[in-house]
């Protein structure tokens, strides 16, 4: 229709893109919590996480505020359409 939002990209692109963008944050969410249990590196990225007392948490946490957060708009959205 007239009003119908095109894409340009192929699913195939679309789907490797979030097969790759799901497994960074997937490797950054492992890296940030293992990085605690092991020793200095030497490489400073790693050791600048290893040190950190705040953002290692934050990531895996997000996820159940996120699912509360998808949960009670879902509740709110039931309902508004059944009032």
């Amino acid at each position: 229709g007239r009003g119908a939002r095109t894409t340009n990209m192929h699913p195939e692109v679309s789907g490797w893109l979030l097969v790759a963008f799901s497994f960074s944050v997937f490797a950054l969410m492992f890296v940030m919590l293992v990085v605690k249990l092991i020793a200095p590196t030497g490489i400073s990225l790693l050791d600048t996480l290893r040190a950190d007392d705040y953002y290692y948490l934050l990531v895996p946490l997000t996820v159940p505020v996120l699912v509360i957060s998808v949960y009670l708009n879902w509740v709110s959205m039931k309902f508004y359409q059944h009032n």
